[in-house]
C-alpha cells in the first residue's frame, strides 16, 4: 500500500494499528533517516527570521520525518510568524495527531514503551509529557533495544528503538 493511503488511513481512523503501518511506510521512504533533526535544519534559517526558508528545508525533509511531531511543530511556528492561519491550524493539529499516534503506541514502560522515528522524537515526547531527561541510556533487552530516560522528578520513560539501530547501521 502507498504511503498516502496508508496516511490517510491513520489521519482518518487513529488507531494503534494505523499508526505503526504508516511508520512503517515512512521508515520505507527513501529520505527516512533516524539520525535527522528538525530542529538543527531549520535553526539557522528560524535565528535570522527567514521563515520561507525555514519552510522549505523543513517540507525538503517529508516524507521522510512526516511523524516528527517536532517537525509540525516548527512549520506551524513558521507559518504563524507569515501570518498563514490556515497552514499555522494544519500544521497544529498534524504536530497533535502524530503525538497522539506515538502515546497509542505504549505507555512509556519497560513493558510496553513508545515507539519513535527518531531520538529527537523522544524529547518531542518527554516535553509534551512535561518531562525532562536527566539521563538517557541505551539497554539491549533480548530481541529489543531501547532507549531510557530517567527524568528529574525520577520517573523513567521507555522508547522502543530497534529498527532505528539497525536502520542506522547500514
Amino acid at each position: 500500500m502507498r504511503l498516502n493511503d496508508v496516511a490517510y488511513q491513520y489521519w482518518s481512523q487513529p488507531s494503534r494499528e494505523h499508526f505503526m503501518a504508516l511508520r512503517e511506510a515512512v521508515m520505507a521512504s527513501a529520505n527516512y533517516s533516524p539520525n535527522i533533526s528538525p530542529n538543527e535544519v531549520a535553526s539557522a534559517a528560524f535565528t535570522e527570521g527567514d521563515y520561507p526558508t525555514v519552510i522549505r528545508q523543513l517540507r525538503s525533509l517529508l516524507p521522510g520525518a512526516l511523524l516528527s511531531p517536532g517537525l509540525h511543530n516548527l512549520l506551524a511556528t513558521a507559518y504563524n510568524e507569515l501570518g498563514d492561519k490556515e497552514n499555522t491550524l494544519r500544521e497544529a493539529t498534524m504536530a497533535k495527531t502524530v503525538m497522539d499516534g506515538i502515546l497509542l503506541t505504549g505507555d512509556g514502560s519497560r513493558e510496553q514503551p513508545y515507539y519513535v522515528l527518531s531520538i529527537q522524537d523522544e524529547y518531542d515526547v518527554l516535553g509534551f509529557l512535561g518531562k525532562q531527561s536527566q539521563r538517557q541510556t541505551l539497554v539491549h533487552d533480548q530481541d529489543q533495544n531501547l532507549d531510557l530516560h530517567i527524568c528529574e522528578d525520577q520517573s523513567w520513560v521507555w522508547f522502543e528503538v530497534s529498527s532505528l539501530i539497525v536502520l542506522e547501521g547500514k
